[in-house]
Formats: C-alpha cells, structure tokens, sequence
C-alpha cells in the first residue's frame, strides 16, 4: 500500500505540477521573444538573486513541517503557529538584507525594480509554501496541487498578455507578488478551516528553538540553492545578463523537467519519514526500487534530450537563441544527476540525516563555486556547464555514501550500464538519419531503448516485469498487489 500511496501522490502532484510549469514556461518564453537576451537576463538575474535570500525566510522551516506534521499529526496547531512566527521574522529581516545590497548591484534601474518585484514573489510564494507543508504531511497532495496550479496560471497569463501588448518588462512581473499575496490568504484559510488558527508562539526563547530544529534543513536548502544557481548569477557578474539569459535559456528545459523527481521526493517523504522508524526493511526495499527505476529513465531522457537539444532550442526560443543549443547540450546529464540527487535528498531527511546532508552540500557548493569561477572567465557559457555537472556529480556521490550506513547501497550500476548501452542504440540510430520532427524521434528511440532493454536479463526479470505488471494492472482494473519490496 505504501507505494500505490505513493504513486498516487506523485501522480497528484507531477500531473498539476507540469500543467503549472507549462504556464511559467509559455511565460518564460514570451519574455524571450519580447524582450530578447538584456530582458530575459535581467528577469534571470533577478530570480537567481532572490531565490538566495529568500531562502533565508523559509530556511528549511518548509521540510521540518513535513516531517514534523507526518510523525505527530496532533501538534500541527502549536507546530504551524510557532514556524510561522519564525518564518515572518525571517522573512522580514533577510528582505531587509536584499534592500540593502540592491543598490551595490551592477545592473540598471530597470533591473532594480524587477529584483523588487521577484524579490515579493519569492517572499510571498514561501509563506504560502508553509502552510501548504501540513497539506503534503498529511497526503491532501490535490489541495497542494491545485494552490500551486492557480498561482501559476493567473500570473502566467496576466505577464504574457503585458508583455504581448507592448508593456515593459516591470509590468509584466508586477502580477507575481500580488498573485502571490492573494494566495497566502486562501492557503491559510485553507489550514485553519481544518486544523485551527495557529497558536502563534513569538517569545524568543520559542523563537530560538524552533531556528535551531531548523538550521540543519536551512543550511541545506541554502547549499542547494548556491550549488544550483550560483551559476546564472556569477555569469551575470562576469559576462553580463545577457550571457545569463542564454544560459537560462538552456537551464529553464533542465529545470521543467527535473521537477518532477522534486516533487516525486517530496511525495515520497512522508512515507518515507514514518517508515524509518516503523518499518525500515521496506524503507530499504523502497530506496532501492525508487533509485534503480530513474536510473532506467533518467539515462535515456539525458541522452535524448542532448540529441535534440538544437531543434528543440530552435523550436522554443528563435534564432537568437541559437548559442543555448550547445549550452543544452551539455546540461542534459542534469537531468540524471538532478533526479538522483533529490531523491537522496528526501531518503538522507527521512532517516534523520541532516546534518549528514549540510555537510556534503557544503563540499559540492564550494566545489561549484570554485570551479565556476575558474571555468567560467576561461571558456565562458561552457565553462559554467562543465563547472555545474562536476559540482552536480560530486554531490549525488557524497550522497549515496551518506546512506550507505542507514540504507546500504542501491545497486546502480546494473541499471545505469544497461539504460546506457540501450541509450548509445538509440542515439546511433538516428545520428545518421536526416533531421525528423521531435515527436517521431521520441517515439523511435522509446522502441529502440526498450528493445535494447529487455536484452539486459537482471532488467528484463526486475523493472521492466514490474513496470509490464503495474501497467496491465492499471489496463484490467484493479486487482492483487504484488509485494511492494519485490525485487530483481
């Protein structure tokens, strides 16, 4: 029951989740095409900018909610009110923060008020997301979705349509914090029609308490975020925005895709979490399984993803983006390393590892900054992408180690040499034909990997016989469960 759980809320979220990112995206790529590589680099900017402070206002207080509702669902009153306490301090004094360096920053006055903007949003959008935390601990993934699917579609839609009509780039982001406002009162009325009104507890020595439960899950959220988009902001500094927004260009495929092992880990975390303490067998079966099945997928979707990478660039953004193709190119592993790494992330959380986790985060976000630093003034955009896929790979291996002694090890190399192999095949294969659409490149190298997959007899007898039975269980109805820790 544990996995069809699980499915069924990964299927809950990804579904909504991909419909919203869709929104953002169209929105992404009308700022494109409307305002070129200066106004897509300063909206870049900006985000990657006030993504690092504000994650000091959450600072972790989002997954300390999860795992703290999940395994105590009777305190959520006295837990909701004393993390939002703290997350309203923060907020306040790290945006404080964002005020005071705006005007060192090397970007125009433009560029200011966007920061402004997104700065808002973020704030905003992070407020929501704690409420919504005790939604995800108690497994209501509809109401999550839905919240997160309004929020995407209006703001998408009133942005596309100013910058459509000839507004400036400040008037198209304008709609985020107000959309953004709007949603912390229906996520919080939301909360309270269910559980109560939160017993706001705003002593200090409260305050302090709840910071130091905090602090591990902060220090982490902040490493990740420095790691993953120290890149789009040191190439601001050192080449300017509109190198940004070629990058980001690039990045943003990464990135809509590779949500949804995000959100495939933040729906398997409250399972996960009660099953670290009341079954850690099957916690061990389903670390295995989940990390073994992406490897299957996250392999071929890299290696198809950089096979397509200049017609889909060309497809999404125009001409003028034609120095994102290569950029893409070599961003396609991401979406292994990417996976891989937030699923590790949510196991480390639920087994109680968090400190384990900052320390290894701390290894690979100095790791990335170093090498961008180096590599970026040296090689430019190509620079940033080899930088980025070491401090990525690093990372993922810190964080397999960090779990050997809770989970054991996963068993990846079985999985990774056959998605592979299978993987070359189908690349070969169309290597030398002339260019077809994407869509029956897909479809080829879908039949071509999964041929070359059930040559593989560990795959055949292991996923791929139980992905065969789950999809014919799905085909005739609803029957017998197989054991949720089967295995090859």
């Amino acid at each position: 029951m544990t996995a069809s759980r699980i499915f069924r809320n990964f299927g809950t979220l990804s579904f909504v989740r991909l419909a919203s990112d869709g929104f953002t995206f169209a929105f992404f790529v009308v700022l494109s095409r409307v305002y070129g590589q200066e106004g897509l680099g300063e909206y870049s900017f900006a985000m990657a900018l006030t993504g690092l402070f504000a994650l000091f206002g959450d600072f972790g207080l989002y997954n300390l909610t999860i795992k703290e509702a999940s395994r105590h669902p009777a305190g959520v009153r006295e837990l909701l009110g004393r993390v939002l306490a703290l997350r309203l301090v923060l907020a306040l004094a790290s945006f404080a923060g964002l005020l005071a360096v705006l005007p060192l920053l090397p970007i125009s006055p433009q560029g200011r008020l966007v920061v402004l903007l997104i700065g808002a949003y973020q704030y905003a959008y992070r407020i929501t997301n704690g409420f919504a935390a005790i939604f995800v601990a108690r497994e209501r993934m509809g109401v999550v979705a839905l919240l997160e699917l309004a929020l995407r579609l209006l703001s998408s839609l009133a942005g596309v349509a100013v910058a459509l009509l000839g507004g400036s780039l400040v008037l198209a982001v304008a709609a985020l914090p107000a959309l953004a406002v709007l949603e912390i009162f229906a996520a919080g009325w939301l909360v309270m029609r269910r559980h109560g009104a939160p017993r706001l507890a705003g002593g200090f020595s409260s305050l302090a308490a709840t910071a130091r439960e905090a602090a591990p899950y902060g220090l982490s959220s902040v490493l990740f975020q420095l790691q993953s988009r120290v890149d789009v902001f040191l190439l601001g500094l050192l080449l300017g925005v509109a190198a940004a927004g070629v990058y980001n260009a690039a990045y943003r495929v990464i990135f809509l895709v590779s949500f949804l092992t995000y959100y495939a880990g933040v729906a398997l975390f409250p399972a996960a979490t009660r099953l670290f303490e009341e079954g850690r067998e099957e916690l061990v079966r389903l670390y295995r399984a989940t990390l073994r099945s992406f490897a299957l997928l996250g392999v071929p979707a890299a290696a198809g993803l950089a096979l397509v990478a200049p017609d889909l660039v060309a497809l999404i953004y125009g001409p003028e983006f034609e120095a994102s193709a290569p950029v893409l190119r070599g961003l396609a592993p991401l979406l292994l390393l990417s996976g891989l790494k937030n699923f590790l992330s949510f196991f480390l959380m639920s087994c109680d590892r968090q400190v384990a986790r900052v320390k290894v985060q701390s290894a690979a976000a100095a790791a990335s900054v170093l090498a961008q630093l180096i590599l970026i003034p040296l090689f430019g955009l190509l620079g940033a992408v080899a930088a980025g896929l070491v401090a990525e790979a690093l990372l993922v291996a810190c964080l397999i180690r960090s779990l050997a002694g809770e989970l054991g090890s996963p068993g990846l190399g079985g999985p990774l040499l056959a998605a592979g192999v299978a993987s070359a095949a189908f690349c070969a294969a169309f290597t030398g034909l002339p260019p077809l659409p994407i869509p029956a490149v897909i479809a080829g190298a879908v039949l071509i990997y999964g041929g070359a997959l059930a040559a593989f007899p560990g795959v055949r007898r292991g996923e791929l016989r139980l992905a065969w039975q789950w999809l014919f269980r799905r085909a005739s109805g609803p029957g017998p469960l197989a054991p949720s820790g089967t295995r090859p």
